[in-house]
Formats: C-alpha cells, structure tokens, sequence
C-alpha cells in the first residue's frame, strides 16, 4: 500500500501481454537483452527479431531459453526485419514493442499496428547528440572528452557525440589540438591490441558516410585532419570544420566515424539547434562556471 496526499492506494504490477523485443545491430546482445529481460520479469511472453548483425553471440542463450521457460514464453527469430516484423505487426498480436533503433523504422512499426493508439512503445530512437564548448572550457579537458565520446566504437552509439559546437573564441585551438589526437587513433581489427578504429559492419556504410563528407567539403568545410580515406569497409576517422546549417552532417545523424564540429558566438545557439532537432537523447557541457551550466542545464534538461 502506499498513501499520497491523503489516500491510500494498493500498487499491483502485472505483465502487457506479448511484448517484441528489437535491438540494434552496434550491441546486439546487450541492447537486446535491457528490454528481453525485464519484460520477462515482469511475465511477458516475448518475441524477439534479432539485429542484422550479431547474431551468433545469442546462440549459446537459445539453449539457456528452451531450458528455463516452458515452450511459446519465449520466441526468436532470425532474418530479413522487413519480411519478419511486417506480418507480426499487423496480425494486431503484439501488445507491447520494446525497440531500440532507427526513427525511421519505429516509426513503420507502429503504422503497421491495426491499433497503434493501444500499442504500449518503449524505444531508444536516433539522436544527434551535441557537445557545447563553452568559451571558459578546460580545452585539454573537453579534447580528452569529445575523442572518447565521438568516436569510441567508431561513434557508432545511440550516446555518441553526434557535433562538436566550440564557441568561436577557442574554436580554431580545439579543433586544432582534437584533429591531432583523432590522427593518433590505431585502426585495424577488433582483435589486435590497442586498436581504436575498426572496420564498419554495415554495407555500403562508408561511400555514405565519404557523401557527408563531400557535400560539407563542396559547401565550405574541411577535413582538418588527415581522415576521410576508405579502405574497403575501413574509413579513417574525418574531423570537418567549420560544419553550417546548410551541410547535411549539421543535422544528420551519422552513426560513423565523422566528428563535424561548429563555431558558435551565443549560447542562444545552442539552446535553438537542440530545440529544433528532430533528435533527444543527450548534451555534453564543458565550462567552469557552475552558474552558466546551470543556465543551459535548466534549459536543455527537457529538451
């Protein structure tokens, strides 16, 4: 029982019902297991389409599944998302989806629902998640940050730093000293050590990745370090500045190895850019006056 505000209320948790589980191929067990497991807990019977990539981390599970549970609690399917999920969707049977991925095809799932209004959603969508260089920044500090945060896994993160915005006093100083370490980054395989940049899992991922490159170049960026290169499915991490709003990588979300980085001169700025992104995930802040994060802090934080 719990009482609030004077009444007394009995709090019971029970199961939605069918609940399908998607997660996303950068962290096919991971992602996929944060919403398998607790709709479990809770006593779903769950369906779960695996990623494109990274199916056979989940074969020694299978077994794990068919032993714990008794038949039709659990069910896993591989294969084409489009063939799969389309008629499981629209048979009206699914009352819960847990999907982690794109917009763009969450966004399909839902309108293949004969009754979207009813269906329960749970997701973790795209985002172009943004670093704010303030102009009293530790730049050293905001450099060591912005590397790991942009490019670790390849940047290939829902929480990945998406854009660099540095205030244009210290802008040129950032991407100066950033260029310089993402050129110092090893690539090569997963496997071997001190490898920082590997290969990309997608196909045709980095020709898509060199047409966001080209179309910053051809509108008045640069490639300030020495990236952009593609070997097969290799493509050197690319630093591009100054990135303006006419450029597709100022908005686009590129899941990859790019780092584009923006001048600013007001915060204002900043508050606009996340307020009329598409996106919402997360924002990095660097600066040293608690007063001023404060301030985007309060503004940004439902944003």
């Amino acid at each position: 029982f719990a009482v609030e505000d004077g009444t007394i209320g009995q709090i019971r948790r029970s199961p939605l019902g069918v609940t399908l589980c998607m997660g996303p191929f950068n962290y096919p067990l991971n992602e996929t297991f944060t919403t398998l497991i607790p709709a479990l807990i809770m006593g779903n019977t769950i369906v779960a389409k695996l990623p494109k990539y990274g199916g056979l981390c989940q074969i020694p599970l299978l077994d794990a599944f068919r032993d714990s549970f008794p038949p039709g609690v659990v069910n896993v399917l591989q294969g084409d998302g489009a063939t799969l999920v389309g008629p499981i969707m629209e048979s009206g049977d699914v009352d819960c989806l847990a999907f982690i991925g794109s917009t763009k095809v969450s966004n399909i799932l839902r309108r293949q629902h004969p009754k979207p209004n009813r269906l329960r959603c749970i997701t973790g969508l795209g985002a172009k998640n943004p670093a704010f260089v303030l102009p009293d920044a530790d730049v050293d500090v905001a450099v060591k940050e912005c590397l790991a945060g942009s490019l670790s896994f390849n940047g290939q993160r829902c929480t990945a730093i998406k854009v660099i915005f540095a205030h244009a006093s210290i802008a040129d100083d950032f991407v100066s000293r950033f260029a310089k370490k993402v050129d110092a980054l090893k690539g090569g395989m997963p496997w071997d050590e001190g490898v920082q940049i590997t290969p990309l899992p997608e196909d045709g991922k980095p020709a898509w990745l060199a047409g966001l490159v080209t179309d910053a170049v051809a509108k008045g960026a640069k490639v300030v370090n020495g990236g952009g290169a593609i070997q097969e499915t290799f493509f050197h991490p690319a630093v591009v500045y100054p990135v303006t709003e006419t450029m597709e990588l100022y908005r686009t979300e590129q899941f990859g190895p790019i780092v584009p980085v923006v001048r600013y001169q007001n915060e204002s700025e900043l508050v606009d850019w996340v307020r009329t992104s598409p996106f919402g995930q997360q924002v990095a802040l660097f600066g040293r006056d608690p007063a001023g994060i404060a301030r985007l802090v309060d503004a940004l934080v439902n944003q």
